[in-house]
């Protein structure tokens, strides 16, 4: 497809711009693309959260990077966010993986181990709203920080659950 029918004028000419692209925006002109650091970028979310509760709004990374994650989790009160699902009543902070295929409002990017792809997969999730932060985090994730990652996201399951729901769906190191 050469025309985008979704995002606004400026998401796309954004993409355009970023991915050397040439797709014809129809659409509506929108919030101007805008360029900031994490803290920046979820204080105005938690803002526009209040303003405009319906909006939806979703922090979109890389899956398994578990500093991202950390910093997210200092920065936004839990309670204000949905953390790895999506909740039209709350900050989503989801993967790009789980982003797929979804629209929201307001977006949020931390491009930080993104792909190409995975880029434009997620600046293409805001229809009218998009923040991209582009700080990067250590690279410090090991297998057992994203076991601990997955574990602090999951509420508690008791070993008699698991065996109930079968081991093939329980994640192991």
């Amino acid at each position: 497809l050469n025309e985008n029918y979704w995002n606004t004028i400026q998401i796309t000419e954004f993409c355009n711009k970023e991915f050397h692209a040439e797709v014809y925006p129809i659409g509506i002109s929108g919030e101007p693309v805008q360029l900031e650091d994490l803290a920046t970028a979820v204080q105005e979310l938690l803002e526009l959260k209040v303003k405009s509760p319906t909006n939806r709004i979703a922090i979109i990374h890389r899956y398994g990077r578990n500093k991202i994650v950390d910093r997210l989790l200092e920065a936004i009160p839990r309670e204000k966010a949905s953390w790895g699902q999506v909740d039209d009543n709350l900050i989503s902070v989801i993967s790009v993986e789980t982003a797929k295929g979804l629209e929201f409002d307001t977006v949020v990017v931390i491009t930080d181990s993104l792909t190409e792809n995975e880029k434009y997969i997620a600046f293409t999730r805001a229809l009218d709203h998009l923040i991209v932060v582009s700080d990067e985090f250590p690279r410090e994730d090991t297998q057992s920080d994203l076991k601990d990652e997955v574990d602090d996201l999951l509420p508690e399951i008791s070993e008699e659950a698991i065996g109930q729901i079968g081991r093939a769906h329980v994640w192991t190191p």
